[in-house]
């Protein structure tokens, strides 16, 4: 008859490629805040050389889109193991610490979408305000 010990390491892979999968996912987010952040102060740069009226809009959604991919950097505590309290389970029944240790992946692997799950409005929000700012940044210039 089978267990339900059977299924765990078919799970535990799951997990563990949804971790894989997630890092790399929260990797690009990363990524792609900082190339917000340095086009953003491109524009910022660019609309500043002509401080006329007309650039003024430009320059502040440069500057509000690069605070704003700012805000998704924010360092973030990164779920991983302790691996020292790991010492408490030589001793104990093989089934039991396969269950622990797969049921501490899945809260590692849930806290890692949720950081992601932080992250991505705020990354979301710059992308459009870049937009707006490179938008702002080319009429100013057409109307100066």
């Amino acid at each position: 008859m089978a267990t339900s010990e059977d299924s765990a390491p078919l799970i535990a892979e799951v997990v563990r490629e949804q971790r894989a999968e997630l890092v790399r996912h929260l990797d690009a987010v990363d990524t792609k805040c900082g190339v917000v952040l340095g086009f953003s102060g491109a524009v910022a740069a660019l609309g500043s050389r002509s401080a006329t009226p007309a650039h003024a809009p430009g320059l502040a959604l440069a500057v509000i889109a690069g605070l704003l991919a700012l805000r998704a950097l924010l360092p973030q505590h990164f779920p991983t193991w302790e691996v020292a309290a790991l010492r408490r389970y030589l001793n104990a029944d093989p089934s039991f610490t396969q269950r622990r240790t797969l049921d501490t992946s899945i809260e590692i692997v849930i806290r890692l979408k949720a950081s992601i799950e932080q992250k991505v409005p705020w990354l979301r929000a710059a992308v459009v305000t870049l937009a707006l700012a490179v938008l702002a940044t080319a009429l100013g210039t057409i109307f100066d």
